[in-house]
């Protein structure tokens, strides 16, 4: 069940037999629902507060982690799914060549270090979208993105933030990157996503 408003997130429990070890984002989404996960690095390992690695037989903290689940469409019309467990970044927070809009798709609140959603919660069955404006200068962003590390680039009237458990979008222009968990995806045209609750589970 996803966390409630003053309830105390996770659960006690004795060390599991198995532990997966993901030293990354992109490793907890390689993950199956059914897998106890330790994670050591990491944007949702920083959002928990960089968690050490879990020694033997001892009682533990059952964490539940919501999954973006990815529709990704081609350029040549091709489909995949995939898994998220941090974000996914259209265009980029700072370019010094390209002044475009930047979209992310955060889980945890915590992108490449930065605080970019301080509401967001990796187990509250939304992920947070926050989006730059393109008309942004590009001195405003380097601004936003130095501030964005304690999370003081909010608010802005160029810089929106809002929650949601699904979401639509398309490429504009060749030039417009997408990522996933820091993986880049090519020739992608459209993307969608969606929110499973409770998906993953983490020990900490």
């Amino acid at each position: 069940m996803t966390i409630r408003k003053g309830e105390q997130w996770g659960s006690s429990i004795k060390m599991p037999t198995h532990i997966r070890q993901a030293h990354s984002d992109a490793e907890i989404a390689q993950c199956s629902s059914g897998d106890f996960i330790s994670i050591t690095g990491g944007d949702i390992h920083f959002a928990l507060g960089s968690p050490v690695l879990l020694e033997s037989e001892l009682d533990c903290t059952l964490l539940q982690l919501d999954a973006l689940h990815v529709h990704i469409t081609l350029a040549d019309g091709s489909r995949s799914d995939s898994f998220a467990a941090s974000c996914i970044q259209i265009g980029r927070f700072f370019s010094p060549i390209h002044r475009d809009r930047f979209i992310c798709l955060t889980n945890g609140g915590i992108v490449d270090g930065r605080n970019i959603a301080p509401r967001a919660h990796p187990n509250d069955g939304r992920f947070d979208v926050m989006t730059i404006d393109a008309s942004m200068s590009i001195r405003d962003r380097l601004t936003a993105r130095k501030k964005a590390v304690t999370g003081s680039h909010l608010p802005h009237p160029l810089i929106s933030v809002r929650q949601g458990d699904t979401f639509t979008e398309q490429r504009l222009g060749r030039h417009e990157s997408l990522s996933i968990d820091g993986v880049d995806i090519p020739k992608w045209s459209e993307i969608s996503v969606s929110i499973l609750p409770d998906y993953w589970q983490i020990v900490v």
